[in-house]
């Protein structure tokens, strides 16, 4: 009884990490060997998104990171040193099973004993306990229920002197969780560290997502 319960823990506790844990990876694509510095920048809505909740809430959090950098974010005017866009998307979810051994003790410890002897002048009964170096190993198995959805992130940055593409942060995450708006928070922040580093990297950011 005490090694199942043992063992309900650990599976909790690998289910609990697996729910309040978002990793992915970041690359950085740039046009220009010098680096962006915060300047005045409007975002570009395309038309069909114009009226979407899920878009312009994503913006406005992308915002609040942009002037946590030193961004300032304004209308469209001469003044603009970029225009900035976004875009996101999830990828079709994977459902597999993940085979994990269950150890446990598979002999030794203490053995109870206890019988009855007759000999030609005496009859009773025998109990004791006797006690043996215990042995360990694998006892079986359990079929661990796992889904990976895809999630992609993207924020390209515009020069708005020439309308080229100067630079595009994209972020790519994959977990349990197949609604990106209970991980987007998660995946921002790994976006958004250390932002001025060009080469990719992975990350790990603590969640709660309700999936």
């Amino acid at each position: 009884m005490r090694f199942n319960n043992f063992l309900f823990l650990i599976l909790s506790s690998f289910l609990f990490i697996a729910c309040t844990s978002v990793e992915g990876i970041v690359t950085s694509f740039s046009t220009t060997e010098s680096k962006i510095s915060p300047g005045k920048y409007t975002f570009i809505t395309p038309p069909e998104r114009s009226s979407d909740g899920e878009y312009l809430a994503y913006q406005r959090k992308v915002s609040k990171h942009l002037k946590d950098l030193g961004f300032q974010e304004t209308t469209i005017n001469s003044e603009n040193n970029y225009l900035v866009i976004i875009s996101y998307g999830r990828g079709q979810t994977s459902n597999y099973n993940y085979n994990s051994p269950i150890y446990g003790q598979t002999g030794g410890g203490s053995t109870y004993q206890s019988g009855t002897f007759n000999t030609n002048s005496t009859s009773g009964s025998y109990s004791g306990t006797s006690y043996s170096q215990p042995k360990w190993g694998q006892v079986g198995s359990i079929n661990i229920p796992v889904s990976r959805t895809p999630r992609e992130f993207m924020i390209n940055f515009i020069d708005a002197k020439n309308s080229e593409i100067i630079l595009t942060k994209k972020v790519n995450s994959s977990g349990r969780c197949d609604i990106l708006s209970e991980v987007i928070d998660e995946m921002l922040q790994g976006l958004f560290e250390n932002f001025y580093q060009t080469k990719s990297r992975k990350f790990s950011v603590p969640a709660e997502a309700n999936c």
